[in-house]
């Protein structure tokens, strides 16, 4: 029986995941010779498209749920809950009315940013 060494075999688990990366990609893409142009954009737009349909949260999660989410151990949950009761965090902004002034933009901002990007700003 022949034992392989331990670089070989990691080479060759190495190797694999390099061969099944590329068969992906290439089936993912269908770039196997055979596909044509249209049916490969239609591929892409079905994926465009069921990617559209999934739901993402986009909530902003409160102090304790991003404190569990930071924490990568219960000792440093507990030191960012400590945290948070010892500092004194401003009050979340539930309206536009809520932003400090100083951090409101003007219409003429809006307009030179647009002119800059040259894109058109909605809503200005």
């Amino acid at each position: 029986m022949l034992v392989d060494s331990i670089e070989s075999l990691v080479r060759n688990n190495i190797q694999q995941a390099k061969q099944d990366m590329a068969d992906e990609v290439i089936n993912a893409g269908r770039f196997d010779q055979r596909t044509t142009q249209d049916e490969r954009r239609q591929t892409l737009e079905d994926l465009l498209k069921e990617q559209g349909e999934t739901k993402v949260d986009l909530t902003v999660p409160d102090m304790a749920k991003f404190n569990r989410m930071l924490a990568r151990t219960p000792e440093e949950l507990v030191l960012f809950e400590a945290l948070d009761k010892e500092l004194t965090w401003p009050a979340p902004m539930l309206a536009p009315s809520d932003t400090p002034e100083w951090m409101q933009y003007a219409t003429m901002d809006a307009l030179v940013a647009e002119e800059m990007q040259g894109k058109s700003v909605k809503g200005v």
